[in-house]
Order: structure tokens, then sequence, then C-alpha cells
């Protein structure tokens, strides 16, 4: 009887598995194909396994102005008369020279501007306010079609003239609004007339900005500003990107709130520049920037260094004899009575400890317990750069 040399046995053992593994791959590649086929034959839709998206991983959409306006479609809104339309045209005249917006980086392109509640003269004397170059890439336009009677057609028209195109921007919504029908609900009408704006920015990758109005009721500090956008849920629904430029009356400072599917949410602090009526980036975090403004200009504040000034060693006052030095320093009284006084003072307690090294310890009993009032003592030496540090990070 012939032995088999056990090597020879491996060998063929492995060829097997060899042979068993390619037959495998291949109705993997088989199925693969199967499924793909099925995916992407499918009647009348636009779709892609997920392996074909692996492949071919489709591109990002462009952001023309820096992590804030993207290819595809925008909604901006603010209150009126509240700096909307010295912002996007602002914008315009950035991104046709390439020149930064709110300290972004813009990409540079034709720009399209729709000042629709505007004339030219208008436009012409916002643009030297501003001290913008008037560039052939930007095209302005004070009248133009509805939605239902030629819009889209006239912004083709411009695309086929200007390949470089990057920016549209619609001055406002209801400019353009088509002729309202019945029997669709709000959300459903709102939706409609997005989507072939929608559709045309994603077809001509285009960054297509809508200015809208917000609601008149509410304030800012109380509840979502983006529920004050003035129309239903089917407007944000249907954008990519929604902004909301959050201003009160008399006041040049703002938030720019954003939130989108190919931006990150932001709460940005905004200064309104009323010598060139241009927005400016203070800070990218709103909500820090302004308590410290907020603080940096608390009169009761500078009144607690100077009493401190004038006892190193610590002070003990009461809250009404506070309150009367407080006012002969400010002018005015600090707070309605002592005990809005002492809840002030709990409030500034943790800033003056992490900004000045003030000590603070409010409601302590004085005069052998018959008066209430604080205790000032310095902690440790004022930490002059506390509170330009913050100030950097929040900017």
């Amino acid at each position: 009887m012939n032995e088999f040399d056990p090597n020879t046995i491996n060998d063929i053992l492995r060829d097997f598995a060899e042979v068993d593994e390619d037959i495998s791959a291949l109705f993997r590649d088989a199925d693969d194909a199967d499924a793909t086929n099925r995916q992407t034959h499918l009647l009348g839709a636009n779709s892609k396994s997920a392996h074909e998206l692996a492949a071919n991983p489709p591109e990002k959409p462009v952001h023309i102005v820096e992590d804030l306006i993207v290819e595809g479609l925008t909604l901006l809104c603010g209150a009126p008369k509240m700096g909307k339309s010295w912002m996007v045209l602002d914008m315009c005249a950035s991104v046709a020279d390439g020149l930064p917006f709110l300290g972004r980086k813009t990409l540079p392109g034709g720009v399209f501007y729709l000042a629709l509640e505007d004339s030219f003269d208008r436009v012409h004397t916002r643009l030297l306010k501003q001290g913008h170059k008037m560039s052939p890439r930007f095209s302005i336009a004070t009248e133009m079609r509805a939605l239902d009677t030629g819009l889209i057609e006239q912004l083709d028209d411009w695309r086929s003239r200007n390949p470089d195109g990057r920016l549209v921007v619609i001055d406002t919504l209801q400019k353009i609004r088509p002729t309202q029908k019945g029997g669709a609900n709000a959300y459903e009408a709102d939706y409609n007339i997005m989507t072939p704006l929608h559709n045309w920015a994603k077809k001509n990758h285009i960054a297509l900005v809508i200015v809208h109005h917000l609601r008149k009721t509410g304030t800012f500090d109380s509840g979502d500003p983006f529920e004050r956008i003035s129309g239903s849920s089917g407007l944000t629904g249907a954008a990519d990107t929604s902004i909301v430029l959050a201003r009160e009356r008399n006041s040049d400072d703002a938030r720019l709130l954003v939130t989108g599917r190919d931006v990150e949410m932001a709460n940005l602090a905004l200064h309104f520049e009323t010598a060139r009526c241009q927005w400016r980036m203070v800070g990218k975090d709103a909500d820090t920037y302004f308590a410290l403004r907020a603080y940096m200009d608390d009169p009761l504040v500078d009144c607690l260094r100077k009493l401190l000034d004038k006892n190193p060693g610590g002070a003990r006052i009461g809250y009404d004899a506070l309150m009367a030095e407080a006012t002969e320093f400010i002018g005015y009284p600090p707070a309605t009575d002592s005990r809005d006084l002492a809840k002030k003072l709990r409030t500034l307690a943790p800033q003056l400890m992490e900004y000045e090294g003030i000590g603070l310890s409010s409601n302590i009993r004085l005069d052998n317990g018959r008066v209430r009032g604080v205790h000032l003592t310095r902690i440790h030496a004022a930490k002059s750069t506390a509170i330009q540090t913050t100030l950097n990070t929040a900017v």
C-alpha cells in the first residue's frame, strides 16, 4: 500500500480551501451586484446602495461663507427694520470680491442680489456706505417675477450667463410668493413654496438665501427664536439652513442663531457698526460674551472695587449703607431695595471671585446682629488677564 506524503495531503486540503473561498467570493460578488441592481433600478427613484456610496463618496456641499452659508437653501430671518438687508448686502459684496464676511472666509464668485424692496439708488448708496467696490460679478435686480410666473426661468437665465455663480439672495420671500391656492394647509403651502427654490439651488450648486421676517410677538429671551419665524414650520422644514438675527430694538448688539443640515449649530454675538452700517462678529459664544459684557459694564462692580481700594484689609458694610454709598458713586440707586441689592450681589459673587479675586459673603450679621450686610475681602491678587482671556475664548 502506497503511503501519502503528509505535505501532499496538506497541499491538497489547502487547494480545496482556496477554491472554496474563491467560489464563496463569487457568490458574494453576485449577491452584492444583485443587491446593487435592485437598489439602483427602483422605478422613478434616485437611489444607491450603501456599498456604492462607500465606493464613490458623493461630494460634500461647498461652503460659500465658511461654516455659515452652504450650497442649498438658507432661510435668514429677522424682525422688520433690524438690519437684515444691510447684512445680506454686505454678504453679497464680500462674496463677489472674495472678502471675509463676519470674520469668516468666503468663496469668491458671481452673486445675484434680488433687492425687491429697494431701489437701485438705495442699493448703490448702501454699497458706498459700507465701502465696497462695485464688482462686475455682483448683479442686482429690484424687480422679478413671482414663483408661479417665471422666477425659476429668470434664475436659470442668470445662471447660464454666470457660470461662476455662487450666491443668490432674495430679499424678501413675500415678494416672490405665488398666488395662494385654496385647499392646502399652511405647512403644505409653505413647503411647496420652498421646494422649487431648494431644487434649483441644489441642481445648480448655488447658495440661495431667502430673507424673511419674524413675528413681532415675544422677546428673544423667551422661548425658541426659530419659533418666531413668520409662517409655518414648512419654511424651516424645507430649508437646509435656518438663521435668525435676534436684535432688540434700540440696541446695536444682536445674536445670530444658526442651525442646519450641513453647518454646526451656532449662537454668535454680533455688533452693528453704525458708521459703516456693517455687522461685526464679536463673539462665537453669545451667552458667554454678553454675560461678560454685562459684568464689565455693571457700575455696582466698579463701586465694590472702589470700596475695597479704600479698605484693603476687607470691608464689612450693611445693605442700607452700601445702597447709599453705591447711589452716591453711580448717581442712581443700584437696586430697588436692600433685598433686591442682596440678590444682585449673590449673582455677582462667582464672577467677582473668578475675575477680580474678590470674595463676597452676603447676608452676614453686623453691629451685634442688628444689621445685615456683606463682607468683601481680597482673596488673591486680581487676575488682570482673566476677563480678556474669557473674551478671547468667547471670540
